[in-house]
């Protein structure tokens, strides 16, 4: 069910599961209302998740900013009703007169001002006071008519009921009141915040990652940039380890001081390969602390639009996987077909010559042109039409279509996969959202069973005692337990957003945990491998690169399909890469190295660290060495079905 609910958003974004998959954990973050992780001995990690989706442009990157939206405004509106309710039961707890206020303000007090938890584009300054714990998200509480002082909001959650949150909003000296209830959590006022999680979801990151000084930075000119850091890169990291922002000041604007509750967040951004190469490198930026470490960077094959949908995708019945689109002369141009635009007899001849082949007509028509052919629509030479391909690879097919009555009038058309596909009831994203949130009260805390607690000693210290050769491998390394214990956290998460988990939820609201088994340490295992090996094919690549260039020699980029890379295109595993070749020309990805460049090692399948039904497929999510990084032509829209 979890990898079907993944597949229907990654078809309608026209990305891989992959970079969908990763999208959804990051945003899952600050749903978790400040939960945390018992990573280390001592405190425990809270939930801060960092992560920039790399790839080139018009990759559809910014469909993943979509669904972070969604998931954002999700979280918005459960916080307006969080304030909605204290502020009424604040008023009713005074007795007669509070209740006849209560009664007599929805008609005539001010509308409640709930600030969002999302933000997109910010200096650091707005950046951090929103992300501390004690952030305003009531704007207007002074002209409400509510009391002063703090209020004890015990949250009185159906966790496996879709049902509205209740906030019971009683004084914190109501000690009986607290007694009867067993569960109040640590008071908070109506000037704070309702929950503790906060997102950034910013659309190129480039001017954010400037701010934080992770990439270049033009205010800093002269040999003082080499000593320079950035002011608010050490804060910034300080949030990711801690959930905490503090800033003193001599008027109102200082916040985070003395105990703040720490927040659980999401900073979700993408960025093009011309800056990410290069900074992950340490070629560009100030990286003296470890922020750029602690950032989760991933990428995929770019999925084409007009791509057939993954196989293993369960379609609404009577829905088929593709549409026909009108081959016309400029579209026939570039798949060099037309000359045979209207010529049938022409096209029968180039399959006598070999010059083409029809399509296999099994299993191919899902009742799609049942309601054409009862009115009398005829296909030439038959249904299936004969085999194409587009010029940037995917394999589909073409035919001829001749209306009823109109013999001469002779249409080529030709297939493509249909994005469009239904959205099922069970994989809408607001009630996916609504459940993450239904399930953790303020500042859970995610604990490890005996067997999880076993793996994740090894992990931990395995990041300690591996090869550190390069750079900044051990900072990377460093933060591998901690990158490790997020993912279980947003797995945990993930797994409740597609309802399909046994975890049990808090029953102690005052001290609520969360128990995670060895599973969910297995799969963040398998998942921090494949992202830590796609870092690997920027840092460690064997092409000696120019120092003032980012992109291979002619000779590296002459073999990926015997066309020259566009300048300007750095090695990197997720592209698609080679100019368009003649429909004529030969396919010569099979000659590229393939499956002897893989690394094979114990990489899990996708299904398998996102659902953990599905580990018994034998299809194997391989990562590409270095040498092979620029013939990397894996995933959807490369041959159709890889």
């Amino acid at each position: 069910h979890g990898y079907q609910f993944l597949l229907t958003h990654a078809i309608r974004s026209s990305n891989h599961p992959f970079v969908t998959g990763v999208t959804f954990l990051g945003a899952l973050a600050p749903l978790m209302n400040g939960a945390a992780v018992q990573v280390f001995p001592g405190d425990a990690s809270p939930v801060n998740f960092i992560a920039t989706l790399v790839n080139y442009p018009q990759t559809r990157k910014s469909q993943n900013t979509k669904l972070v939206k969604i998931l954002a405004d999700a979280l918005d509106a459960h916080v307006a009703a969080l304030a909605e309710e204290a502020v009424s039961r604040s008023l009713s707890e005074q007795g007669d007169a509070g209740q006849q206020q209560a009664d007599t303000a929805s008609a005539k007090r001010p509308r409640l001002r709930v600030a969002s938890s999302t933000i997109t584009c910010f200096t650091p300054e707005v950046f951090f006071e929103r992300f501390s714990g004690d952030f305003q998200q009531l704007h207007n509480a002074d002209d409400l008519g509510v009391p002063d002082g703090p209020l004890c909001h015990s949250h009185l959650f159906e966790l496996r009921a879709p049902v509205s949150i209740s906030i019971a909003a009683v004084p914190l000296r109501d000690t009986a009141t607290e007694r009867l209830q067993g569960s109040c959590v640590p008071a908070i006022e109506l000037n704070a915040s309702f929950h503790f999680g906060r997102i950034a979801n910013v659309d190129e990151a480039y001017a954010t990652f400037a701010a934080f000084g992770l990439i270049a930075d033009d205010s800093r000119k002269g040999a003082a940039a080499a000593l320079a850091v950035n002011q608010h890169a050490g804060a910034l990291n300080r949030l990711l380890q801690f959930g905490e922002c503090s800033k003193t000041t001599k008027t109102r604007a200082s916040f985070g001081e003395g105990t703040t509750p720490a927040v659980s967040s999401t900073i979700m951004s993408n960025m093009h390969p011309e800056v990410a190469v290069p900074m992950e490198r340490a070629e560009i930026g100030n990286h003296v602390g470890c922020t750029k470490e602690r950032i989760v960077f991933y990428t995929a094959e770019p999925v084409p639009p007009h791509s057939p949908l993954p196989p293993e995708y369960i379609l609404a019945e009577g829905h088929a996987p593709w549409v026909w689109a009108e081959l016309d002369p400029d579209m026939a141009s570039l798949c060099g077909l037309k000359s045979l635009l209207a010529d049938p007899d022409a096209a029968e001849k180039a399959v006598e010559e070999g010059k083409m082949a029809r399509a296999s007509s099994e299993n191919e028509t899902f009742g799609q042109d049942d309601a054409d052919v009862a009115r009398g629509v005829r296909f030439l030479p038959d249904a299936a039409g004969y085999d194409m391909k587009l010029p940037d690879g995917v394999q589909t097919r073409w035919r001829y279509r001749i209306e009823p009555g109109q013999p001469a009038m002779v249409m080529a058309e030709y297939r493509i996969g249909d994005r469009n596909v239904p959205l099922p009831p069970d994989h809408a994203l607001r009630p996916a959202a609504e459940r993450v949130l239904r399930f953790f009260p303020p500042h859970t805390t995610l604990q490890f069973d005996e067997s999880a607690k076993k793996l994740f000693a090894t992990m931990r210290t395995q990041s300690s005692v591996q090869d550190k050769g390069h750079y900044d491998v051990a900072a990377r390394h460093g933060v591998g337990p901690w990158k490790q214990g997020l993912l279980c956290a947003v797995l945990a998460a993930w797994d409740i957003f597609v309802d399909s988990h046994t975890l049990s939820p808090p029953a102690d609201l005052q001290s609520p945990e969360v128990v995670l088994g060895r599973a969910y340490v297995a799969r963040a295992k398998s998942l921090h491998k494949v992202l830590e090996a796609l870092r690997d094919a920027w840092v460690e690549d064997t092409v000696n690169l120019p120092e003032e260039q980012i992109h291979p020699f002619a000779d590296v980029a002459g073999s990926v399909r015997g066309d020259l890379v566009p300048p300007g295109m750095p090695p990197f595993p997720a592209t698609q890469l080679g100019l368009p070749f003649p429909a004529t020309q030969p396919d010569e990805a099979a000659d590229l190295p393939h499956e002897d460049d893989a690394v094979e090692g114990d990489l899990h399948t996708l299904p398998a660290f996102l659902c953990p039904d599905a580990s018994s497929s034998d299809e194997v999510l391989q990562v590409k060495t270095p040498e092979a990084a620029c013939s990397l032509s894996d995933g959807y829209g490369a041959d159709g079905k890889t």
